[in-house]
């Protein structure tokens, strides 16, 4: 009874990223028709159009990757999990796209098997995208001394408020 609580505590969230996600998919899609069969003298400006919006799908595909095992393991909100999935996408951007790739193939080759291997490929796909985030955090966590990933974005905050006299003099402004 306890998991089917929990369950439901993130359903809505799961939900609705999942949504934004679709929405993102299906708005990328319909973009990547229209620039494809625009009618323009440039050839250059429409493949520099298409290739624009596939490496955002591409890119978006790669945040996708943490969405839910940061909603299931943080308890994020809605913000949050977008917030700490994008910069888990750029942070860690070749192996992402190696995860998405992998997943991809997994993915497609236990369901294109037999049905008992569906069963297996979709609990496969899910465990190991929530192991291999689970990992990245631990990694973090051993190198940032135990800090919290709240810490972290803080510590994050700070450097980014950061001006060109902490560049020229660091010691000083510190």
């Amino acid at each position: 009874m306890d998991l089917w609580t929990d369950t439901l505590k993130f359903a809505g969230r799961a939900i609705a990223i999942s949504a934004l996600s679709g929405l993102v998919f299906l708005l990328a899609f319909l973009s990547y028709r229209y620039y494809s069969d625009l009618k323009i003298q440039s050839p250059i400006l429409r493949l520099f159009l298409v290739g624009t919006v596939s490496w955002s799908c591409l890119f978006w595909a790669m945040t996708m990757i943490y969405h839910w095992p940061i909603l299931f393991f943080q308890d994020a909100s809605f913000g949050k999990a977008l917030y700490r999935s994008i910069l888990l996408a750029l942070s860690r951007g070749p192996l992402a796209l190696a995860f998405l790739f992998f997943f991809g193939f997994s993915f497609l080759f236990f369901t294109l098997t037999m049905v008992p291997w569906f069963f297996f490929g979709g609990v496969f796909f899910f465990s190991l995208r929530c192991v291999a985030l689970e990992k990245i955090f631990l990694e973090h966590r051993i190198i940032l001394n135990e800090k919290s990933i709240e810490e972290m974005l803080d510590s994050l905050d700070r450097e980014r408020e950061r001006g060109w006299a902490d560049f020229i003099k660091p010691w000083e402004h510190r």
